[in-house]
């Protein structure tokens, strides 16, 4: 199990205030997931390839047709002079 002193350690690390009935609750909660993490360790994992999802996750893209974009663009703007899009001045 941490100890007190550990906990803190990892408390002012973190930027995080506890008191002292904090403490206490932080040192079973802490210690019960390293324990977890080392139970974990003991699984034998040769062969297994890592992965970063749990699903197999493929990009769909979309051909890209600017000309398209363009026209639509022209089409729905309200104002416009010749092939550019009309704006008020900025400055």
């Amino acid at each position: 199990m941490l100890t007190k002193e550990e906990v803190e350690k990892i408390s002012k690390l973190a930027r995080i205030e506890f008191n002292d009935i904090d403490i206490e609750s932080m040192r079973k909660d802490l210690s019960s997931i390293l324990d977890y993490i080392e139970k974990l360790k003991e699984i034998d994992v040769e062969g297994v390839e890592p992965t970063t999802h749990s699903f197999d996750l493929k990009n769909i893209f979309r051909k890209d047709n600017p000309k398209e974009f363009k026209k639509d663009l022209l089409d729905n703007c309200p104002q416009k002079e010749g092939k550019h899009v009309k704006t008020k001045p900025v400055f």
